[in-house]
């Protein structure tokens, strides 16, 4: 994609951490109050929670994508986007932001995965979404014409990046739903309750706080560059 291809990535970056933040501290506080709900023998409280913490998920990361969708011009500039690389940055952006939604569950199930003691289940649908992900960059970057694929640049590498995102996504919220023999999944269990929202993002705090050090460090180091 070239060196305003690699500028483009490293100035939507933040945008990455920013979902980042938003799913663990959905998922860390979904997990720890599923737990929590579990050794009290509570099964139907700890169902409504991983409802809740379900809808939460959705309204953050689509929240999240149609606001960057809005304002991605205005977002890439305030990151620290040169104006040589302002339309590669608008482009990359713009896709990714499809894919952040789908990121942040995967993101926060793994979380409620480790929670319930199946790390390996979390390892393989990261791994296979990474997998996907570098195997399709340079198809869809550098085009395959066999497929008829026509080469796509620095929109390719986006487009790579939220398949990769779907999969890895799906694979976690199949396992949550179908697999997971400690809560269960319900559209009864779907309604917002304030109680369980509130708990949700009290314990999850901790987490968006270190993640957005992180995400205020990058955007520092933009500014400087």
């Amino acid at each position: 994609a070239g060196i305003n291809g690699v500028a483009a990535t490293n100035v939507t970056f933040p945008i990455g951490i920013i979902a980042a933040a938003l799913a663990l501290m959905i998922g860390d506080g979904c997990a720890a109050n599923v737990s929590l709900a579990l050794g009290r023998k509570e099964q139907d409280r700890a169902d409504k929670i991983f409802a809740n913490g379900v809808v939460l998920l959705f309204l953050a990361g689509f929240l999240l994508a149609g606001c960057g969708l809005l304002f991605t011009e205005q977002l890439v500039v305030f990151f620290g986007a040169s104006p040589s690389v302002v339309a590669e940055s608008v482009k990359y952006m713009s896709i990714t932001l499809l894919g952040q939604p789908f990121a942040m569950f995967n993101m926060a199930f793994t979380a409620i995965i480790r929670a319930d003691g199946n790390p390996k289940y979390m390892m393989r649908s990261m791994m296979i979404g990474a997998a996907l992900n570098v195997i399709l960059d340079p198809i869809f970057i550098f085009g395959w014409e066999p497929l008829g694929i026509a080469p796509m640049g620095i929109a390719g590498a986006a487009v790579a990046t939220v398949i990769g995102q779907w999969v890895a996504a799906i694979l976690a919220i199949i396992f949550n739903i179908t697999r997971n023999p400690d809560v269960s999944f319900a559209l009864r269990y779907l309604k917002p309750r304030l109680d369980i929202l509130k708990k949700i993002l009290t314990v999850g705090i901790p987490s968006i706080i270190m993640m957005a050090i992180g995400s205020v460090m990058n955007f520092c180091m933009n500014q400087i560059f």
